[in-house]
Protein backbone atom coordinates (compact mmCIF):
# COMPACT_ATOMS: atom_id res chain seq x y z
CA UNK A 1 0.00 0.00 0.00
CA UNK A 2 1.76 3.20 -0.83
CA UNK A 3 2.70 5.58 1.75
CA UNK A 4 -0.94 8.18 3.22
CA UNK A 5 -0.52 12.01 2.05
CA UNK A 6 -0.85 14.07 5.53
CA UNK A 7 -2.86 17.26 3.96
CA UNK A 8 -5.12 19.83 5.72
CA UNK A 9 -7.65 21.61 4.21
CA UNK A 10 -8.67 25.25 4.43
CA UNK A 11 -10.59 28.07 2.70
CA UNK A 12 -10.45 31.69 2.54
CA UNK A 13 -14.14 32.91 1.57
CA UNK A 14 -15.15 29.51 0.68
CA UNK A 15 -11.94 29.45 -2.04
CA UNK A 16 -11.06 26.52 -0.80
CA UNK A 17 -7.38 24.62 -0.62
CA UNK A 18 -5.48 21.21 -0.24
CA UNK A 19 -2.74 22.68 1.44
CA UNK A 20 0.79 19.80 1.45
CA UNK A 21 3.80 20.23 3.72
CA UNK A 22 6.38 19.15 2.03
CA UNK A 23 8.45 18.16 5.44
CA UNK A 24 5.30 16.09 6.44
CA UNK A 25 5.36 14.14 3.21
CA UNK A 26 9.07 13.53 2.35
CA UNK A 27 8.65 11.10 -0.12
CA UNK A 28 5.70 13.41 -2.05
CA UNK A 29 6.13 13.59 -5.92
CA UNK A 30 3.36 15.63 -6.60
CA UNK A 31 2.46 15.88 -10.48
CA UNK A 32 -0.66 17.28 -12.73
CA UNK A 33 -2.35 13.29 -12.27
CA UNK A 34 -1.88 13.58 -8.80
CA UNK A 35 -2.97 16.57 -8.19
CA UNK A 36 -6.30 16.54 -10.06
CA UNK A 37 -7.31 13.44 -8.44
CA UNK A 38 -6.75 15.17 -4.95
CA UNK A 39 -8.82 18.17 -6.35
CA UNK A 40 -11.72 16.11 -8.09
CA UNK A 41 -14.89 16.76 -5.63
CA UNK A 42 -16.49 13.36 -6.22
CA UNK A 43 -13.10 10.92 -5.98
CA UNK A 44 -10.38 12.55 -4.21
CA UNK A 45 -10.51 15.22 -1.50
CA UNK A 46 -11.88 18.37 -3.36
CA UNK A 47 -10.57 21.94 -3.82
CA UNK A 48 -9.92 24.78 -6.11
CA UNK A 49 -6.30 24.79 -5.59
CA UNK A 50 -3.50 22.79 -4.11
CA UNK A 51 -0.95 25.03 -1.83
CA UNK A 52 2.44 22.58 -2.23
CA UNK A 53 4.98 23.68 0.66
CA UNK A 54 8.43 23.15 0.32
CA UNK A 55 11.67 24.70 1.70
CA UNK A 56 11.72 28.25 0.53
CA UNK A 57 15.18 29.38 -1.42
CA UNK A 58 15.35 32.75 0.05
CA UNK A 59 16.49 33.23 3.53
CA UNK A 60 14.19 35.90 4.49
CA UNK A 61 11.04 33.49 3.62
CA UNK A 62 9.77 31.31 6.74
CA UNK A 63 8.46 28.84 3.52
CA UNK A 64 8.04 28.84 -0.16
CA UNK A 65 4.60 28.48 -1.73
CA UNK A 66 3.98 26.68 -4.90
CA UNK A 67 0.36 25.97 -6.86
CA UNK A 68 -1.29 23.88 -8.79
CA UNK A 69 -5.12 24.37 -10.01
CA UNK A 70 -7.88 21.55 -10.04
CA UNK A 71 -6.68 21.03 -13.77
CA UNK A 72 -3.48 20.11 -12.33
CA UNK A 73 -1.20 22.54 -13.77
CA UNK A 74 0.95 25.11 -12.14
CA UNK A 75 0.19 28.82 -11.14
CA UNK A 76 2.07 31.85 -10.43
CA UNK A 77 0.07 33.25 -7.63
CA UNK A 78 -3.12 32.86 -5.25
CA UNK A 79 -4.02 35.92 -2.60
CA UNK A 80 -6.21 33.81 -0.80
CA UNK A 81 -4.08 31.16 -0.82
CA UNK A 82 -1.14 33.31 0.56
CA UNK A 83 -3.03 34.07 3.35
CA UNK A 84 -4.40 31.00 3.90
CA UNK A 85 -0.12 29.82 4.21
CA UNK A 86 0.78 32.52 6.53
CA UNK A 87 -1.55 31.77 9.04
CA UNK A 88 -0.40 27.91 8.73
CA UNK A 89 3.28 29.18 9.46
CA UNK A 90 1.85 31.72 12.09
CA UNK A 91 1.53 28.54 14.08
CA UNK A 92 4.59 27.35 13.63
CA UNK A 93 6.46 30.55 14.64
CA UNK A 94 4.01 31.96 17.88
CA UNK A 95 4.02 35.71 18.50
CA UNK A 96 5.56 36.84 15.23
CA UNK A 97 3.45 39.14 13.32
CA UNK A 98 5.51 39.45 9.86
CA UNK A 99 4.86 36.29 7.97
CA UNK A 100 7.16 36.34 4.78
CA UNK A 101 6.11 33.67 2.47
CA UNK A 102 8.24 32.78 -1.07
CA UNK A 103 6.10 32.05 -4.17
CA UNK A 104 8.29 31.77 -7.50
CA UNK A 105 11.75 34.27 -7.39
CA UNK A 106 9.35 37.11 -4.99
CA UNK A 107 8.72 37.43 -1.63
CA UNK A 108 5.62 38.20 -0.32
CA UNK A 109 5.38 40.33 2.84
CA UNK A 110 2.84 39.44 4.93
CA UNK A 111 1.18 41.18 8.52
CA UNK A 112 -1.21 38.97 10.81
CA UNK A 113 -4.09 41.20 11.92
CA UNK A 114 -7.08 41.23 13.56
CA UNK A 115 -8.94 40.29 10.26
CA UNK A 116 -6.96 37.12 9.37
CA UNK A 117 -3.61 38.58 7.12
CA UNK A 118 -2.92 41.55 5.19
CA UNK A 119 -0.59 41.09 1.77
CA UNK A 120 1.92 42.65 -0.07
CA UNK A 121 0.91 41.59 -3.91
CA UNK A 122 3.27 44.20 -5.27
CA UNK A 123 2.74 46.52 -7.83
CA UNK A 124 -0.24 46.23 -10.25
CA UNK A 125 0.36 45.74 -14.00
CA UNK A 126 -2.31 47.76 -15.87
CA UNK A 127 -1.73 46.74 -19.35
CA UNK A 128 -4.44 47.25 -21.47
CA UNK A 129 -7.42 49.10 -21.13
CA UNK A 130 -10.91 48.99 -23.20
CA UNK A 131 -9.33 45.29 -25.08
CA UNK A 132 -12.30 43.45 -26.48
CA UNK A 133 -12.61 39.62 -26.95
CA UNK A 134 -15.86 38.48 -28.84
CA UNK A 135 -17.16 42.21 -28.89
CA UNK A 136 -16.61 41.75 -24.52
CA UNK A 137 -14.85 44.45 -23.57
CA UNK A 138 -12.02 44.29 -20.43
CA UNK A 139 -9.20 45.57 -19.01
CA UNK A 140 -5.90 43.41 -18.93
CA UNK A 141 -3.92 43.34 -16.02
CA UNK A 142 -1.27 41.28 -14.37
CA UNK A 143 -0.93 40.74 -10.85
CA UNK A 144 1.54 38.12 -11.33
CA UNK A 145 -0.79 36.05 -12.88
CA UNK A 146 -3.09 37.51 -15.76
CA UNK A 147 -6.44 38.82 -14.86
CA UNK A 148 -9.00 40.40 -17.75
CA UNK A 149 -11.75 42.78 -15.63
CA UNK A 150 -14.69 43.22 -17.06
CA UNK A 151 -17.09 45.99 -15.92
CA UNK A 152 -20.91 45.95 -15.61
CA UNK A 153 -23.19 48.48 -15.38
CA UNK A 154 -25.71 46.67 -12.45
CA UNK A 155 -25.93 44.34 -9.99
CA UNK A 156 -28.33 42.56 -11.82
CA UNK A 157 -25.76 42.25 -14.93
CA UNK A 158 -23.43 40.94 -12.17
CA UNK A 159 -26.48 38.15 -11.29
CA UNK A 160 -27.23 37.14 -14.71
CA UNK A 161 -24.13 36.45 -15.80
CA UNK A 162 -23.76 33.43 -17.45
CA UNK A 163 -20.25 32.59 -16.24
CA UNK A 164 -19.71 28.50 -16.92
CA UNK A 165 -19.88 29.96 -20.46
CA UNK A 166 -18.31 33.45 -20.78
CA UNK A 167 -15.41 32.19 -18.70
CA UNK A 168 -13.41 29.76 -20.79
CA UNK A 169 -14.80 31.74 -23.57
CA UNK A 170 -12.26 34.16 -22.84
CA UNK A 171 -9.74 32.38 -20.65
CA UNK A 172 -8.92 29.92 -23.51
CA UNK A 173 -8.73 32.80 -26.13
CA UNK A 174 -6.13 33.05 -28.30
CA UNK A 175 -5.10 36.23 -26.92
CA UNK A 176 -3.95 34.85 -23.86
CA UNK A 177 -1.60 32.22 -24.92
CA UNK A 178 -1.23 30.96 -21.05
CA UNK A 179 -4.66 31.75 -20.39
CA UNK A 180 -6.07 34.11 -18.07
CA UNK A 181 -8.07 34.63 -14.65
CA UNK A 182 -11.62 36.35 -15.83
CA UNK A 183 -13.31 39.07 -13.32
CA UNK A 184 -17.11 40.87 -14.08
CA UNK A 185 -17.22 43.90 -11.64
CA UNK A 186 -20.06 46.41 -10.75
CA UNK A 187 -18.74 49.76 -8.66
CA UNK A 188 -21.61 50.54 -6.27
CA UNK A 189 -19.89 53.52 -5.38
CA UNK A 190 -16.38 55.11 -4.75
CA UNK A 191 -15.48 52.72 -1.69
CA UNK A 192 -17.58 49.40 -2.60
CA UNK A 193 -16.94 46.82 -5.98
CA UNK A 194 -19.00 43.72 -6.01
CA UNK A 195 -17.49 41.19 -8.13
CA UNK A 196 -17.57 37.52 -9.81
CA UNK A 197 -14.56 35.28 -11.41
CA UNK A 198 -13.75 32.74 -13.25
CA UNK A 199 -10.52 31.65 -12.39
CA UNK A 200 -8.44 29.93 -14.96
CA UNK A 201 -7.99 25.78 -14.33
CA UNK A 202 -10.38 25.99 -11.14
CA UNK A 203 -13.41 27.32 -13.33
CA UNK A 204 -16.64 29.45 -11.07
CA UNK A 205 -15.17 30.10 -7.36
CA UNK A 206 -16.49 31.70 -4.74
CA UNK A 207 -13.29 34.19 -4.04
CA UNK A 208 -10.12 35.48 -5.96
CA UNK A 209 -7.61 37.58 -3.74
CA UNK A 210 -5.58 38.05 -7.07
CA UNK A 211 -8.11 38.89 -9.08
CA UNK A 212 -9.86 40.91 -6.88
CA UNK A 213 -6.53 42.89 -6.55
CA UNK A 214 -6.66 43.00 -10.13
CA UNK A 215 -10.20 44.92 -10.01
CA UNK A 216 -8.93 47.23 -7.88
CA UNK A 217 -6.19 48.26 -10.03
CA UNK A 218 -8.18 48.82 -12.89
CA UNK A 219 -10.92 50.45 -11.46
CA UNK A 220 -8.04 52.92 -9.62
CA UNK A 221 -6.69 53.81 -13.15
CA UNK A 222 -9.52 54.47 -14.79
CA UNK A 223 -10.48 56.54 -11.52
CA UNK A 224 -13.99 55.05 -10.80
CA UNK A 225 -12.82 54.53 -6.88
CA UNK A 226 -11.27 55.15 -4.02
CA UNK A 227 -7.93 53.97 -3.17
CA UNK A 228 -9.04 51.99 -0.40
CA UNK A 229 -12.20 49.43 -1.35
CA UNK A 230 -13.66 47.12 -0.16
CA UNK A 231 -14.59 44.09 -2.56
CA UNK A 232 -17.75 42.10 -2.20
CA UNK A 233 -17.51 37.96 -3.75
CA UNK A 234 -19.45 35.41 -3.40
CA UNK A 235 -17.79 33.97 -0.50
CA UNK A 236 -17.14 37.47 1.63
CA UNK A 237 -15.21 40.35 1.77
CA UNK A 238 -11.68 41.50 0.82
CA UNK A 239 -10.07 44.87 1.91
CA UNK A 240 -8.01 46.31 -1.09
CA UNK A 241 -5.69 49.18 -1.49
CA UNK A 242 -4.16 50.05 -4.55
CA UNK A 243 -2.77 54.47 -4.57
CA UNK A 244 -2.35 54.46 -8.23
CA UNK A 245 0.97 54.81 -8.68
CA UNK A 246 3.00 52.32 -10.96
CA UNK A 247 5.52 51.58 -8.52
CA UNK A 248 3.27 51.38 -5.29
CA UNK A 249 1.93 47.65 -4.24
CA UNK A 250 -1.37 46.43 -4.24
CA UNK A 251 -2.15 45.74 -0.50
CA UNK A 252 -5.16 42.68 0.20
CA UNK A 253 -6.46 42.04 3.66
CA UNK A 254 -8.86 39.26 4.46
CA UNK A 255 -9.26 35.78 6.26
CA UNK A 256 -8.37 32.55 5.99
CA UNK A 257 -8.60 29.36 8.29
CA UNK A 258 -8.33 25.80 8.63
CA UNK A 259 -11.39 22.93 7.88
CA UNK A 260 -10.32 19.72 8.60
CA UNK A 261 -6.44 17.74 8.57
CA UNK A 262 -6.65 14.31 7.16
CA UNK A 263 -4.72 11.87 5.33
CA UNK A 264 -5.49 10.35 2.01
CA UNK A 265 -3.96 7.09 0.45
Amino acid sequence: MSAAIHFEKWQALGNDFILIDQAKNPSLKLNADLARKLCDRHYGIGADQILHLTLPMSPLALGRMDLRNADGETSEMCGNGIRAVALYFAEKHPGRKEIPIEVMSRVYPITLTSKGARVDMGAPQVLNLSQSVDKISFTEVNMGNPHAVIELDSHKDLTDLNITTLGPQIELNSRFPNRTNVEWAWVENRKNIHMCVWERGAGVTLACGSGACAVVAAMVAEKKCDAQVSVHLPGGMLSIEWSGAQSDSVWMEGPASRVFVGEWK
